[in-house]
């Protein structure tokens, strides 16, 4: 029988041996949390009615479409879909999300920092808002460097 050693990587110049069975545990606890949501979304799903889709292939695709309140599949190029549900909500209710969403979540903008000839830095902050709304987990903004990254807190769900 063999014996499984993961090399992991401790620092940028030393590696470290870990048994198959250790790895296993820390990726099982790592990823249970995520096993238990998928679980409960395939349950949820498999008492939900499915829509029926019409699937249109791009180059049968008519702007007319979007405006007969049918619900489409739209297969573009580049193996990638777009599923269209114009009656998931009325109206009303979009704009009342809208609203909701424009006056109750305060959106993060990250700083991009761009290094200057003159020995300097420019920043400058993006004009698209983001934020992460979960129970779970905070997230780091990008950053290049391995301190780098701004912290965004989570927005928690609200019933």
């Amino acid at each position: 029988p063999f014996d499984f050693v993961h090399i992991v990587w401790e620092t940028a110049h030393k590696a470290k041996y870990i048994d198959h069975a250790a790895v296993k545990e820390i990726f099982e606890t790592r990823t249970g949390f995520f096993q238990q949501q998928h679980q409960e979304l395939l349950a949820m799903q498999a008492t939900r009615p499915k829509p029926k889709l019409t699937v249109v292939e791009w180059s049968e695709f008519d702007e007319e479409l979007l405006w007969d309140g049918n619900d489409y599949c739209f297969r573009l190029p580049f193996d990638t879909e777009v599923l269209w549900f114009p009656t998931w909500m009325s109206l009303e209710e979009a704009h009342q999300l809208k609203a909701t969403v424009q006056s109750r979540v305060r959106f993060f903008h990250a700083a991009l920092e761009f290094q200057q000839a003159t020995g300097g830095a420019r920043v400058i902050t993006t004009r698209r808002g983001m934020r992460n709304v979960s129970d779970h987990f905070d997230r780091k903004s990008q950053g290049y460097r391995k301190d780098g990254g701004t912290l965004m807190r989570s927005q928690r769900f609200e019933e």
